[in-house]
């Protein structure tokens, strides 16, 4: 099998696994209404959030990092100790929030499922590293199809969405350790001396990074979360749905990237500017192309198909669509630039530039929400993705001369 079709498996995989979360929204809609799917988008937000800390840019170093400074064990530990910290600062967040008890338990059993994600993340990372990248697509199309299933089903029978939350967590787990854990085991042990420098600086070298995924999250959430306390839960419950199609490209997008990353730490360290900077305008222009065609499809079959999942009632706010789509390609195009900056070692633009944005969304976010309600979140979102492109595009243009 060819790089280019584990390339495609992997994408196929990360797609499923999207589609599922993506199914799941539009039918919590149909089958709870509008509230439930608020509280189900203000959980995935929020959680992401901390996700986003564990998570800490971890895999995206494991499999650029041609080098070997570390074993595949000490980016486990590693990740063991982000997924710790973040399920601390959640429940310190959570006791503190002014939300209810059915949203802090959905936010907290969104982050286990989360969490879990991440660990085996870095079981996938490493298969990666052995060039076993379609392994990646396999776990998260069986991970897709089975929290789905067991997300709906517990739904369907129960009307319990924190239930529903739980059963998807249980199952990611046994995707971890039945599929991913064997896998792993076959290039690397699970163990081996526990080494705190190590540690330590896996974690020095990923903060930036880090800052680069938590920030962004908390451009997301943030109108998100003022729509909740503006507006309340069936308004964001519209707002969601609205933005839930274009999930696709930033999960789509990135997926792409992270695939090609070693190619391009290669050309980099080669100093072959000239075919890494193809490879660049390449993943660019096919984050461009998705936004056009999302676009055209929307102009000619959107409205159809709103009315399809969601019901007619979600029609009047239909022309966001077309200003999610804007912001969706903004926030793809960001996914971009953190790639190209991490491969360059620029990682003081990356951080740079997601502090612009989280200044940006705080600056404009209230202003626009409260000027123009679930459209206002919406144009600050634009606002603070765009001032994050030109501040990476600064740095990708001073490091690349």
């Amino acid at each position: 099998m060819d790089f280019k079709q584990k390339m495609f498996l992997n994408t196929i995989g990360t797609v499923v696994l999207l589609f599922a979360q993506w199914l799941i929204s539009v039918l919590i809609v149909r089958m709870g209404g509008y509230a439930d799917a608020g509280i189900f988008s203000l959980a995935m937000s929020v959680s992401n959030i901390f996700a986003f800390l564990a998570n800490y840019g971890i895999r995206n170093y494991q499999v650029a990092d041609n080098k070997k400074m570390f074993s595949q064990q000490q980016y486990l530990y590693a990740r063991a100790i982000t997924s710790g910290i973040s399920f601390l600062f959640a429940a310190v967040y959570l006791s503190v929030g002014s939300y209810t008890e059915e949203e802090k338990i959905a936010i907290f059993l969104y982050l286990v499922y989360s969490n879990v994600n991440v660990v085996s993340d870095t079981l996938l990372g490493t298969l990666q590293v052995y060039g076993k990248l379609e392994f990646s697509g396999y776990s998260n199309v069986l991970r897709g199809f089975c929290c789905f299933l067991g997300f709906i089903f517990t739904y369907i029978i129960s009307q319990n969405l924190i239930l529903s939350l739980a059963i998807m967590a249980a199952f990611s787990l046994l995707v971890t350790i039945l599929y991913d854990g064997p896998r792993y085991l076959r290039y690397e042990k699970l163990w081996e001396k526990f080494e705190w420098k190590k540690e330590k600086q896996i974690l020095k070298i990923c903060f930036s990074l880090m800052l680069s995924n938590v920030l962004p999250i908390i451009v997301t959430s943030i109108p998100r979360v003022l729509i909740n306390q503006k507006y309340g839960q069936t308004q964001l419950g519209y707002f969601s749905s609205i933005f839930t199609p274009t999930v696709l490209i930033t999960t789509l997008v990135p997926t792409i990237v992270l695939s090609v990353i070693p190619r391009m730490a290669e050309l980099w360290q080669k100093g072959d500017k000239r075919s890494f900077g193809k490879i660049c305008g390449m993943i660019y222009a096919g984050t461009l192309f998705f936004g056009i065609a999302a676009m055209i499809i929307s102009a000619f079959f959107g409205k159809t198909i709103f009315a399809l999942l969601f019901g007619q009632e979600i029609l009047s706010y239909y022309p966001l669509f077309y200003v999610a789509i804007v912001a969706t390609i903004l926030n793809a195009f960001i996914s971009c630039g953190n790639a190209v900056l991490l491969v360059m070692e620029n990682r003081k633009s990356i951080v740079g530039a997601a502090l612009v944005g989280v200044i940006a969304i705080l600056l404009s976010a209230d202003f626009m929400i409260d000027a123009y309600a679930i459209y206002g979140a919406a144009y600050a979102l634009v606002i603070s993705y765009s001032v994050e492109i030109l501040w990476q595009l600064k740095g990708i243009v001073f490091r690349h001369k």
